[in-house]
């Protein structure tokens, strides 16, 4: 499935291989924008630089450049117009436009960037936005070293040289690394000269040095490849020479020269190499920059195969269409699986369209450091291996970094025998050719690939074949998309044979590990197929989801082509089934609701899982919501996001009954449920929460949500100061910016909207349940104090002050918010059980919310849903006054009374609104207070004791003379 290709890449729910965990680069945000948008329009009149007003209020101060540079996308087009002229305008408008569009924005290295990438992602003119993650490097001829290189012998290297063609041109090979000693003994006579870049021009002068871009692909001098990095990490220049020694040695394994009585030989004959450096100077960094513009460089530059021995095991958006535009370029790359010894993926090579190679040992087992898993096409000998060195010396090195060019030289072997391949094809030759060792490898069966190469048999086998699984369509029986434990399921295939022609082929299904399914058909008859032929198979694959099936299994399928032969070769497809959340949608409002607190999503930040909360059909209006339950904020259980990091949710709640919906259910149209409990640990309020959703349709209902919470009192003591609530981070319109959360001061309830545009939806919340109402509107930028900012974690100490705050904060002010509403306190014995209900609603103009709540809360009265919740308004009455507010010396005191609970902040500011003494800043009880600070060093003139409670700032005059 990995080379099933189009050039609509879609969005992924997307270290000497030395590193393993993939590092985030501070700092930098990498944004895709729609095509013909005005973000990107502008942009583009601005020269793709420059900051964006629409994102200030998120991001800070910033400035952008391209993903991909001027220079490289003008050699795409070149490329493109030398590859096919007649298609020129179309094809470069899918490759060259296309990758234009993707920006990089560079700010302060101190923002939640994984956080904010996802907020600017929601604005509809942006395609996807996404963290940049740091890449590392992986870490019988003549020839008068050759018999130390037992890969050569290995992979039958020198019996494949008899079997190509004479006369040929040498195949262009790329080496994307460290850089590579072109000045080597063993590598010089093998390194490419760019034609376009050498010779004297019409001045006399060598284009090698005369700072003229003659051949127009964008890049001055590049006559034997570029430097996209320099010595200062940034300062790109034509001269590839080595920082570390790694790309050297990695040149060599691959394309050493051959028969030349020196030092040792490459796996490929008659090739030329292309350095194309991507780390810096420094001998000792491990770090890839511009890997991607890297790759695509060497892809316009002509190279029929692309090595990576680097990468990283997070995957990207922007990266997987760098790659998929390479593909189209005809370029095949291959990279390391990375050297973590883990089952997982590895990127590049785990994109569509990558050959990704893990690492052997002599006897053919897997090296315990190379990783294995699906994504992994074929092996190829990688421990110990030797090969060249800066300064004509010559070392050995292991790792998939070394097995990767290995198979590298095998595909330029392909290249070179079998001309008119594609880069499908000369993969799939590799693939097919591989000697099997899974039975010296049983315990990784299927997650090595194909084998190990043998270079012999790639260019000598004019019969291989390999089929794959180019398409597919999963029906479920009820046709919601929804997979569930029970449910029969219908997979229709569509096979696509890449190589020699095949007959009679059939169609073995496999069961995941975890679990049997049971298929209506053992086999599946598939037919013949001609070379490149591809149908859609009458036959479907039929099974049904088992009762013993995980939460969220991602259940992997293996399907094995067999002929009269055997098993020709095997492909594979993920789903992901019994999730443990669903989407009410039987009125206007369609939300998702997962088994441990959450609202619109299961899987925060990323937001795949789930529709979040749409109106009428149309894009999603909340970030996240989640449920907060607390007695204090040391025991405060909830799924929201966490303290520590913007990008992380708390995960106080375990699942007891996953959320189900029945359609017509009991009370509503359509009615949800689900039960979870927290884990009684220390930091936890110790309850059992039985949650309900309900909506109603054809009345005045249509627009609103139903929740009822039943929290029981499992901990060991009797709550006194129980409050729960629903946190909302509302997103209207473009990232959420120009928003503003309000509390309605008749009714009650919070409400969110768009300043600008005024056209968008609005949303609200509102207490059902006879309880004391909480309310506090956040800036999520907010600086502190009654302003708390979210942005960089969501401390318990703010959940709880939001929480229990009576009403904190009336409104927020025009930015991106989020809202809190809750019941609270609430007495509550052990074992004993409160309902709290909310209503969640929504409106085409804001105007419209007060009706819309007073019908909902009749609703849930009638049907007994839940009822009594009346709204007392809190006192504008807030006695504060400062006296003395005239001395020069000695102690002011602040002497205030509250009607009720609430946060308060004291402090002194001068008449510029500069702060210039912090008095208080806590929660107090209702009741009369006294503050005093001293006023001894403040400077003669006028000054305001500013008071802040119940969303109100009142400032009072203070004068001090000398």
């Amino acid at each position: 499935m990995k080379f099933t290709y189009t050039i609509i890449v879609l969005l992924l729910i997307l270290t000497a291989c030395m590193t393993s965990h993939a590092t985030i680069i501070p700092g930098r945000i990498v944004v895709k924008f729609k095509a013909h948008s005005s973000l990107v329009v502008d942009w583009n009149q601005r020269n793709r630089s420059g900051a964006f007003a629409q994102f200030t209020s998120l991001i800070g101060t910033h400035t952008s450049r391209g993903y991909i540079s001027d220079a490289t996308l003008q050699a795409v087009t070149k490329r493109e117009r030398e590859l096919r002229p007649s298609f020129r305008r179309s094809i470069t408008e899918s490759i060259a436009d296309n990758l234009s569009r993707i920006c990089v924005l560079e700010c302060a290295e101190t923002i939640d960037c994984q956080l904010l990438a996802r907020k600017i992602s929601s604005n509809p003119e942006v395609e996807y936005a996404e963290v940049m993650h740091r890449q590392t490097i992986i870490s019988d001829p003549n020839d008068t070293e050759l018999g130390r290189q037992y890969n050569i012998r290995k992979v039958q290297a020198i019996a494949a040289w008899d079997e190509l063609p004479s006369g040929i041109d040498p195949i262009l090979m790329a080496i994307v690394d460290t850089g590579v000693d072109y000045d080597h003994e063993d590598l010089a006579a093998n390194i490419y000269t760019h034609p376009g870049e050498s010779g004297n021009d019409t001045q006399g002068r060598d284009k090698r040095s005369n700072g003229v871009d003659d051949d127009g692909n964008g890049f001055v001098d590049d006559w034997r490849g570029w430097d996209f990095v320099g010595n200062t990490g940034s300062a790109q220049d034509n001269d590839p020479r080595p920082g570390n020694v790694h790309g050297t040695h990695v040149a060599g394994i691959a394309a050493a020269v051959v028969n030349n009585a020196l030092g040792i030989a490459g796996i490929a004959r008659n090739v030329r190499i292309l350095p194309v450096k991507v780390s810096s100077d420094n001998v000792s960094n491990i770090t890839v920059d511009n890997g991607y513009e890297a790759i695509l460089y060497a892809a316009t530059m002509g190279a029929k195969v692309i090595n990576c021995s680097w990468g990283v095991d997070s995957p990207g958006n922007s990266e997987a269409e760098t790659i998929a535009s390479v593909f189209a370029l005809g370029s095949l790359v291959v990279a390391g699986a990375g050297n973590d010894g883990n089952n997982r993926p590895f990127y590049p090579g785990a994109y569509t369209g990558v050959v990704s190679v893990g690492a052997t040992i002599g006897d053919d087992q897997k090296a315990g450091y190379s990783n294995f898993h699906q994504s992994v096409d074929v092996c190829a000998p990688g421990s110990s291996v030797y090969s060249t060195l800066p300064g004509n010396r010559y070392g050995n090195e292991s790792g998939t970094s070394m097995s990767s060019p290995c198979a590298a030289g095998v595909a330029a072997l392909i290249c070179q025998k079998f001309p008119l391949f594609t880069p499908l094809q000369v993969a799939e030759q590799l693939k097919a050719t591989c000697d099997n060792i899974d039975s010296i490898n049983p315990e990784y069966l299927g997650f090595i690939g194909h084998g190990r190469v043998n270079a012999y048999r790639a260019v000598t086998d004019n019969n291989a074949r390999a089929l794959q699984l180019s398409n597919y369509e999963i029906i479920d029986e009820n046709g919601d998309g929804i997979y569930e434990i029970g449910e029969k399921m219908e997979v229709k295939l569509t096979v696509k044979n890449i190589l020699s022609p095949v007959h009679n082929i059939t169609i073995k299904p496999q069961s995941p590990p975890e679990i049997i399914l049971q298929f209506t058909d053992s086999t599946i008859s598939a037919g013949s197929f001609n070379t490149l032929e591809e149908k859609a198979l009458p036959t479907s694959l039929q099974f049904t989801i088992p009762s013993n099936t995980p939460d969220n299994y991602v259940m992997t399928i293996t399907l094995k082509f067999i002929d009269s032969t055997g098993v020709i070769t095997d492909d594979y497809f993920t789903v992901t089934v019994n999730p443990t959340y669903r989407t009410m949608s039987a009125n206007n409002i369609s939300v998702t609701f997962n088994s441990v607190g959450n609202i619109g999503y299961n899987d925060f930040p990323s937001n795949s899982q789930g529709d979040g909360f749409l109106y009428k059909g149309k894009g999603s209006l909340l970030f996240e919501g989640a449920l907060m339950v607390g007695t204090s904020a040391v025991r405060l259980s909830n799924s929201a996001r966490s303290a520590f990091s913007g990008n992380q949710q708390d995960k106080s709640f375990e699942r007891v009954l996953p959320f189900n919906i029945k359609m017509p259910g009991i009370v509503a149209l359509q009615d949800g449920a689900t039960e979870f409990t927290d884990r009684d640990q220390s930091a936890d309020a110790g309850v059992l929460v039985k949650q309900k959703a309900y909506q109603f349709k054809g009345d005045s209902t249509d627009d609103v949500v139903f929740l009822t919470y039943d929290i029981t009192n499992i901990s060991q003591e009797d709550f006194t100061t129980l409050h729960a609530g629903l946190y909302f981070d509302w997103d209207i319109g473009p990232s959420g910016q120009n928003n503003v959360a309000r509390l309605d001061e008749e009714l009650g309830f919070g409400y969110a909207y768009c300043i600008k545009p005024d056209t968008l939806p609005v949303v609200a919340a509102m207490l059902l349940s006879p309880h004391k109402l909480n309310f506090f509107a956040i800036d999520n930028d907010g600086s502190g104090g009654t302003n708390p900012g979210i942005y960089n974690g969501f401390t318990r100490n703010v959940k709880w002050q939001t929480l229990s705050n009576g009403i904190g904060r009336r409104a927020s002010n025009v930015t991106d918010v989020s809202m809190v509403i809750s019941a609270g306190p609430i007495s509550l014995p052990i074992n004993q059980t409160v309902r709290v209900g909310f209503a969640i609603g929504a409106a085409d103009r804001k105007e419209m919310l007060p009706n819309i709540m007073k019908k909902a809360q009749e609703k849930a009265a009638d049907h007994n849903i839940s009822k009594g919740f009346t709204f007392a308004p809190p006192s504008d009455s807030v006695l504060a006054t400062v006296y003395p507010n005239v001395l020069s010396n000695g102690i002011c005191t602040v002497d205030y009374s509250l009607p009720d609970q609430a946060h308060t902040k004291i402090d002194v500011v001068n008449i510029l609104g500069m702060i210039v003494r912090d008095v208080h800043n806590s929660i107090d009880i209702a009741g009369q207070f006294k503050r005093q600070f001293v006023v001894d060093d403040l400077v003669q003139g006028m000054y305001f004791v500013r008071f802040q409670s119940f969303g109100r700032s009142i400032h009072l005059p203070l004068f001090v003379v000398r």
